[in-house]
């Protein structure tokens, strides 16, 4: 988002994270949604949307104060990514900002 005068803009990043939840870093799980208020420095935000298995995501802004997330979930029977699903999800900007995001 650009700024304005009462917030910075915001930079919005989702992938998968599995390396936080100690597997692999090519593994297709742990689906976190990050946020950069300076334009990608840092990245000081990060919320995780789907623990599970997940594949390709994109994000797509809502309003000001919302994004949807539209990903892959999937299943690995015998070890490969299968897709199961397309899952849409809605994301207020306020839950992604608060520390906890629960």
């Amino acid at each position: 988002s650009l700024p304005t005068d009462d917030r910075p803009g915001c930079l919005l990043f989702v992938s998968p994270d599995a390396s936080a939840l100690g597997q692999e870093a090519h593994s297709r799980s742990n689906l976190t949604l990050r946020a950069s208020y300076d334009e990608g420095s840092t990245w000081p935000v990060a919320c995780t949307l789907d623990r599970g298995l997940a594949g390709y995501a994109d994000l797509a802004v809502q309003r000001v104060d919302a994004v949807l997330c539209l990903y892959e979930r999937g299943l690995a029977p015998d070890e490969r990514f299968t897709m199961a699903a397309l899952t849409l999800l809605h994301v207020p900007l306020g839950w992604l900002e608060a520390s906890s995001c629960a």
